[in-house]
């Protein structure tokens, strides 16, 4: 039966014959949907390009549908001219929070009589397995046990405390010579490394305050167009030690 149309149903003869409409059920019911006819490749793109074309006169400025996040954003942008940022002021800012970090979390760490840990870059933690993962050992990309970052594990995990008696940064001045690579293919790191121990008090300027007793280091570094606070722990695995 057609969409729109209407079944009747009576409970009785009598009631038909004399044109009584109590106790009639009426119930719509739905047309089959129509069928989809298949179309050829060619007859879906000139059914595209027919939509597409518009008779009306004019040119498109964009591809892409109007966002109204974007107009919003747009919207809300600084006007005119926007003063750049000082990075002397930012340094400076930057290593005062560090500083002030610093000195927060050797307070602390005093008042419980505990070392300083890192809990998002936690080696011992991450060593052990206690979580069933090597958040910190292994990289993102190691996914094979054939994968040296894989097989990777050190003996042990010690803090510097636990190997000097005395731990110092470093002993008269940073200079470049006080670097060995031994066998670690970390040469990236350490030609930096090497570059901040030729000028003379480079280094300080980037690790701005440390504990070694406490063994918390606060660094500032320069990310995007700001410099940021990033605060390390005094640990060392076993095995790279050996091979420095």
């Amino acid at each position: 039966m057609a969409a729109g149309s209407i079944a009747s149903s009576s409970s009785g003869s009598s009631s038909n014959s004399r044109g009584n409409n109590r106790g009639q059920a009426f119930m719509l019911v739905a047309a089959p949907p129509p069928k989809k006819t298949k179309q050829s490749p060619q007859a879906s793109i000139d059914e595209f390009w027919s939509k597409f074309n518009s008779t009306t006169p004019g040119r498109a400025t964009t591809i892409l549908p109007r966002d109204r996040y974007a107009k919003q954003a747009e919207e809300n942008a600084p006007k005119g001219i926007i003063d750049g940022a000082n990075p002397v002021s930012s340094y400076d800012e930057a290593a005062r929070l560090c500083r002030e970090k610093v000195e927060k979390i050797v307070k602390e760490c005093r008042r419980v009589n505990q070392k300083y840990t890192d809990k998002h870059f936690d080696l011992e933690f991450d060593l052990k397995g206690w979580n069933g993962k090597k958040d910190c050992l292994r990289t993102l990309t190691a996914t094979s046990e054939d994968d040296p970052y894989v097989s990777f594990s050190p003996g042990s995990v010690k803090r510097v405390t636990d190997i000097f008696d005395k731990p110092q940064f470093f002993v008269q001045g940073a200079t470049a010579n006080d670097i060995r690579q031994g066998r670690d293919g970390d040469c990236w790191l350490l030609a930096a490394l090497c570059t901040l121990g030729n000028k003379e008090g480079l280094i300080e300027k980037v690790c701005v305050a440390r504990n070694e007793q406490v063994g918390v280091y606060g660094f500032v570094f320069h990310r995007g167009s700001l410099y940021t606070t990033s605060l390390l722990s005094g640990t060392i695995l076993g095995a790279q030690l050996l091979s420095a």
